[in-house]
């Protein structure tokens, strides 16, 4: 009667303990799964009568909860200097404008070339006859340039360079003082195409003065 009774009471002591410390593992578990670090990590007891799977799975609820996830690193990408991206579109630029100068030059050439043979006619402008003003007139007009038949008021138009920065398709301008009186359109190695005098025809002549006035419009 006695041996039964302290055998009742000692499985009710150890089933209750037993039952505690599986309450506080599932506890702790829970925690850590809803994000608790507090409870998760919190001192646990270790009954002795846990196994090594229970603690070791106290221990990794534990460990997970309370460390934090590493940040992604952000490496910062390169930004190109000031002074490479201000000189780029400045060379894009300068680029541009030789393509477009040397296409306006091309143009220049080939329709005057288309004129040779036509007669001179004192103050004619085309398409048939022309004076040496109205040759360079009728040229420009293809590339979008208008100029008036009157070589001073071409002249006084121009942007006048230097012999060593003539380029052809430019025009040339002939002076007499300051009067310029004479236009051609200069086409390379010291020549010309012009519209010279009366009974001569437009065609590719010698440069004749080298004190020529260069202007350019392009």
């Amino acid at each position: 009667m006695l041996y039964s009774s302290w055998e009742r009471a000692r499985s009710l002591l150890f089933g209750s303990h037993r039952r505690r410390l599986v309450t506080v593992g599932a506890a702790a578990i829970t925690a850590a799964a809803v994000g608790i670090p507090a409870l998760a990590a919190g001192p646990h007891p270790t009954p002795t009568g846990l196994t090594a799977p229970a603690v070791s799975v106290l221990a990794a609820a534990s460990s997970s909860s309370s460390t934090p996830p590493a940040s992604p690193s952000v490496s910062a990408s390169p930004t190109p200097s000031a002074s490479a991206s201000a000189s780029k579109p400045a060379a894009t630029r300068k680029a541009t404008a030789t393509a477009t100068a040397a296409t306006k030059a091309a143009i220049v050439l080939r329709e005057v070339a288309k004129l040779k043979g036509s007669p001179y006619v004192f103050g004619a402008t085309g398409p048939r006859t022309f004076d040496c003003a109205g040759l360079t007139q009728f040229v420009y007009a293809k590339i979008g340039v208008k100029l008036v038949n009157y070589v001073p008021t071409q002249l006084a138009k121009a942007k006048v360079v230097p012999h060593s920065k003539q380029r052809p398709g430019d025009l040339v301008f002939f002076l007499s003082g300051d009067f310029a009186y004479h236009v051609g359109i200069y086409a390379g190695n010291h020549k010309m195409w012009d519209a010279p005098t009366e009974g001569q025809t437009v065609g590719l002549h010698e440069i004749w003065d080298d004190g020529y006035v260069v202007g350019q419009f392009y």
